[in-house]
């Protein structure tokens, strides 16, 4: 029986079609990534390689990757999942990573352990962070992954997974971004933060306002610093109690007048952003809505 020679073309274009569809959706996680190898659906199995001792109570955890030539595979503004069974329970944390995205065979994570007995509101201390604080060296991690509705592309290019009024996923080059971060919620911006300094081509403005109780809990101060002294990158900082002498920045939560003080500019190619506590995150967007900003400028990690 003879085939339709149009029937056959047809056929071909939507075979094609096809191919390439999926071709180009498998291309979207790098050949190197230890996540994409599991998938969205799978747990990753990563080694505890390395605990290193920070301060009083945070320390940088590193992770052996199943292969020394693969990279993690969190883009970045995403995050990853560790899972854990503690006590019997089934416990799960989301967590950003310190390092960089392109670094093959570990991944590093900056960790604030919170024990027992040490914070009044919560006389038990966190269900996660205690537990890899004991975790002996060589032991195996469960880890899924990535999630997260932005995703940095460099120079300014976010894409948030979210619909703005005329139903299309919010696709924009940004100029400038002002973030605001208390304690551990540092992470997300600290990524970004890497990927501009690190790009001597992108030119994104960074503008972070980092919220901590003392100057003892600011985490990665001395990276920070550094990547200060790019001019692409204005750091402030606020605490809840101050040094009494010789401190130089804010003292007291997070104010419309800080945010006015920190982020001068208003316009619509700028995005603002926030982490943290949820009272804080709460507070931030209510600032900046009050300062004139749209909705869809800013974005809650």
């Amino acid at each position: 029986m003879a085939i339709n020679p149009g029937i056959l073309i047809a056929l071909t274009i939507v075979l094609a079609t096809i191919f390439l569809f999926l071709k180009k959706k498998k291309g979207t996680a790098p050949s190197n990534s230890a996540l994409g190898v599991v998938g969205p659906n799978g747990k990753l199995k990563v080694i505890l390689k390395e605990r290193q001792t920070l301060s009083h109570d945070t320390f940088n955890f590193v992770f052996k990757l199943p292969n020394e030539e693969q990279i993690f595979g969190v883009p970045v503004g995403n995050h990853y999942i560790i899972h854990a069974k503690v006590n019997g329970e089934d416990v799960s944390r989301k967590y950003t990573p310190t390092s960089v995205v392109n670094q093959k065979g570990t991944f590093e994570q900056v960790i604030k352990i919170y024990r027992p007995n040490v914070h009044p509101r919560f006389p038990e201390g966190g269900q996660l962070t205690p537990y890899l604080e004991k975790l002996p060296i060589g032991s195996e991690v469960e880890i899924t992954g990535p999630h997260g509705h932005l995703e940095y592309f460099g120079n300014g290019k976010c894409v948030i997974n979210r619909k703005l009024e005329n139903g299309k996923i919010q696709k924009k080059t940004f100029k400038k971004m002002y973030m605001v971060a208390g304690g551990t919620g540092l992470t997300p911006m600290y990524q970004i933060i890497q990927q501009v300094c690190n790009d001597p081509s992108d030119n994104t403005e960074l503008y972070l306002l980092y919220a901590n109780k003392s100057e003892e809990d600011i985490l990665l101060r001395k990276e920070l610093e550094e990547y200060a002294k790019d001019k692409r990158f204005k750091l402030f900082y606020t605490l809840d109690t101050p040094p009494q002498e010789g401190w130089k920045h804010f003292g007291g939560f997070v104010t419309a007048d800080m945010l006015k003080q920190c982020f001068p500019e208003r316009d619509d190619n700028i995005l603002c952003c926030s982490c943290g506590p949820v009272p804080m995150t709460n507070l931030a967007r209510k600032l900046f809505l009050e300062l004139g900003f749209k909705e869809e400028n800013y974005y809650k990690f």
